[in-house]
């Protein structure tokens, strides 16, 4: 690091994981914040990720090549992994498989060739479409090589990176991450890097924080109920879903412990992701759903869970849905068509 260029670090970043095991499906968002190194606040900055996923799995059984996304390898050299693919061929509708090669020299090796075929495919076009300038936005949306020249029509992902001697595959550049089933048994490396918001030049050491391996999640435990053993009257408790007729409904009262209490210091034998509520709300959903209750009274709802995810999911599901905030936070949903409410 030159004497200008360590200068010019006035941030740390510092990076704290929801939890350490990430689930596939499940969207992961470390917290990122970024601090001044001396007594003064941090500068204006913006910040810039990366997602990176090891090449080989936990197991080491297998690599990550032999399952990696699509598999798409060069063009030229079928055994190596593309990184690069020519957009002016996808513009022009040439075959998809041509347009990918493993490096960019390996592209400009090739380009006197490349460059025909584009020739020929673009008067191909245009004889087809007998409308030209059609065919020149087609290639401006792409970044033409008639317009722009060779370093615009190609994307270069820089799909593969080295870290301390081993081989990451970069999968994301956004704060947030949802593993997929690919990644099954791989672990994850989120980078974070604080820059200026002008001129683009870090402002900050790169902050790498390495993950367990991706888990898928598993399906969620039948419910066991305990039957009250001290009823006055012998009856029978049935706990599957009915169907209410004109005399009767059925009330379904649950308490879905708010995400505000979903510590892991209060929950210290279960795993952190278990209780991330991306995880829980869907299982919580499919079981209040499962009782088919005409009226559900849901317990420690936070207000902005219930606006963006119980009030559209429970609605589209026919309730009609009422958020009632006390002490203790409840909302109450019912079906319109059987229950009625009046203010008497």
């Amino acid at each position: 690091m030159g004497l200008q260029e360590s200068e010019s670090l006035t941030c740390k970043v510092n990076v704290t994981l929801p939890y350490t095991t990430p689930v596939a499906g499940l969207k992961f968002k470390p917290a990122v914040r970024v601090l001044g190194i001396t007594s003064l606040p941090a500068p204006q900055h913006n910040k810039k990720f990366s997602w990176l996923v090891s090449s080989t799995s936990s197991d080491h059984h297998f690599s990550f090549f032999d399952l990696y996304r699509e598999k798409i390898t060069c063009s030229v050299h079928h055994l190596q992994l593309a990184t690069i693919q020519c957009m002016s061929c996808v513009a022009l509708d040439m075959p998809v498989r041509e347009s990918y090669y493993c490096s960019k020299q390996c592209f400009l090796d090739l380009w006197p060739q490349h460059k025909a075929r584009h020739c020929l495919a673009a008067e191909s076009v245009s004889k087809a479409s007998n409308d030209c300038y059609s065919l020149m936005g087609r290639l401006r949306s792409s970044g033409s090589w008639t317009d722009f020249g060779i370093d615009s029509i190609f994307v270069e992902s820089e799909t593969l990176v080295e870290r301390e001697g081993k081989t990451w595959i970069k999968v994301g550049s956004s704060e947030t991450y949802v593993p997929s089933m690919d990644d099954f048994g791989f672990c994850l490396m989120f980078e974070s890097l604080a820059i200026d918001c002008s001129l683009g030049f870090p402002l900050s050491e790169i902050k790498s924080i390495m993950t367990d391996p991706v888990i898928i999640p598993p399906h969620p435990c039948p419910r066991h109920m305990i039957q009250i053993q001290h009823l006055k009257e012998p009856r029978n408790i049935v706990f599957e879903s009915q169907s209410s007729n004109a005399d009767t409904f059925s009330v379904l009262s649950y308490n879905i412990l708010s995400d505000i209490y979903a510590s892991r210091s209060a929950h210290v034998k279960c795993p952190g992701w278990a209780l991330a509520w991306e995880y829980r709300r869907k299982n919580l959903l499919l079981e209040i759903t499962g009782y088919d209750a005409d009226i559900i009274c849901l317990q420690e709802v936070q207000s902005d869970h219930f606006e963006n995810y119980f009030k559209p999911k429970l609605t589209k599901r026919g309730y009609s849905v009422t958020y009632k905030k006390k002490a203790l936070q409840v909302i109450f949903v019912w079906v319109p068509s059987i229950v009625h409410i009046s203010d008497g």
